[in-house]
């Protein structure tokens, strides 16, 4: 008799367990959709004067900066298509520029690699005669 009732207590015991682990398989957390920045290692140098840093990737965006001709700016992200702005056909970049953080056209960059790279094109920018035509 106690190896019966041990059984059966043995088997209601894996039986409940069993139950647990699938009420908490069943269970669903919904989560909002969150992009992942994919850090493109790049570096921006502007090409004319008075570009702006948007908050958002839209022409009509607030502008949270100007940023001067022959600036550096960190590349951190690209949008996922081109978009045509101002006439031009390009990507949208999310970009670092003096610890501020906005989006900025593409057609308006020249875009490097490195970093000494994007600061040697900021020399010849900043020191050449021609300053606006560095196209």
């Amino acid at each position: 008799m106690k190896k019966y009732l041990t059984i059966c207590f043995l088997l209601l015991l894996a039986v409940s367990c069993m139950k647990e682990e699938k009420k908490k398989a069943n269970i669903n957390i919904p989560l909002p959709d969150t992009v992942r920045p994919s850090n493109l290692n790049l570096w921006g140098v502007s090409r004319y004067s008075n570009i702006k840093l948007r908050a958002k990737p839209e022409d009509n965006s607030e502008v949270l900066k100007y940023i001067t001709q022959g600036s550096i700016l960190e590349l951190i992200k690209q949008s996922h298509s081109t978009f045509l702005f101002d006439g031009r056909n390009d990507y949208w970049y999310y970009a670092r520029y003096n610890g501020l953080y906005g989006w900025i056209f593409g057609s308006y960059i020249d875009i490097y690699i490195t970093k000494s790279e994007a600061e040697k094109k900021c020399e010849e920018i900043l020191f050449s005669d021609d300053l606006e035509n560095t196209e």
